[in-house]
């Protein structure tokens, strides 16, 4: 049996569970070996695709699951070398609900396994003088200057929310909204200096960290959305694929991630949390266009996070 190695790096609250579907399918095959990436973990998944391509030209993956978004936007890194991987996005089926999230990828090279939105949330017992921001762009204005917390800028969790500004309203609402936004180390963090701490109003989370105590608001302009992006080598071994349908794309899976994330998930037989819906209308998602994405500095852009230091 030819092994496949699979680099994961996907929702990382939620890697404990994750792991023991994994390894349940994972048990009796000793030829699937993943190797975990992200948070917590000791490298990024950026990094040893940067490494792959610099030692091999390729990356030494027959599977990539990745939420560092910095993977698939990013030239230098596999933006412009898809066509090292097999047409795959016709072996799933995709609801429609994620389809108009935008970030299904003009290509069959990359399929989505579900969307994560990222949104804000108050703090009600120390905001009650504050106007409650009701979109990104608000978070933009000067009277929020000091009181925005999220983490982290080296995660999709914080480069999604910058990025998402830059493209709906450019690098200069981008950098009004850095002057007054403190980043953390990690979501939770912000979650827990907002709700507990209770030393900034508002806080940019991800779904699955949402309300818990906290007013949440769905961003009028959309909430930012952390897509899981599938993609399989030319030439992996056929298990490659049915790891993918049966792990990640499976039933149980699925359920997981829409009901213990707040996740929207691909799969069409699999009921869309509540968490979602506002006033009966599921949470609008925003995502850049694959245009502004093949035009988007993304070498500025890594010098501008890359410099953010984290509140302690």
């Amino acid at each position: 049996m030819k092994d496949i190695t699979v680099y994961w790096n996907n929702i990382c609250l939620l890697r404990r569970a994750e792991e023991n579907f994994i390894n349940e399918y994972a048990k009796n095959k000793p030829e699937i070996h993943i190797e975990y990436f992200g948070l917590g973990m000791p490298k990024k998944l950026r990094n040893q695709i940067a490494d792959d391509l610099q030692k091999h030209n390729e990356p030494q993956a027959d599977v990539i699951v990745s939420t560092d978004l910095d993977v698939f936007q990013d030239k230098r890194l596999l933006l412009d070398k898809l066509d090292m991987f097999a047409d795959i996005a016709g072996e799933f089926t995709i609801r429609d609900e994620v389809k108009v999230t935008g970030t299904e990828y003009p290509t069959e090279k990359i399929a989505t396994a579900h969307v994560l939105p990222m949104l804000m949330c108050v703090n009600e017992e120390i905001a009650a003088d504050m106007n409650y921001p009701e979109s990104l762009k608000d978070l933009c204005k000067d009277e929020y200057r000091g009181k925005i917390v999220l983490g982290g800028s080296d995660t999709a969790a914080g480069r999604s929310i910058v990025m998402s500004i830059w493209y709906l309203y450019g690098e200069e609402y981008a950098m009004k909204f850095l002057q007054n936004a403190a980043f953390v180390s990690i979501p939770a963090v912000a979650y827990s200096t907002c709700a507990n701490k209770k030393e900034f109003p508002v806080c940019i989370l991800p779904s699955v960290l949402a309300g818990r105590g906290l007013k949440t608001i769905f961003p009028k302009d959309g909430a930012p959305a952390i897509p899981t992006y599938v993609s399989v080598r030319k030439g992996a071994a056929e298990g490659a694929m049915d790891f993918l349908k049966t792990v990640l794309f499976g039933m149980e899976m699925q359920r997981f991630y829409s009901e213990r994330g707040i996740i929207l998930p691909s799969h069409p037989d699999i009921a869309i949390s509540p968490g979602l819906f506002d006033s009966g209308t599921i949470c609008r998602f925003l995502y850049p266009d694959h245009n502004f994405i093949q035009n988007f500095d993304m070498a500025k852009f890594f010098g501008i996070m890359d410099s953010i230091e984290a509140r302690k």
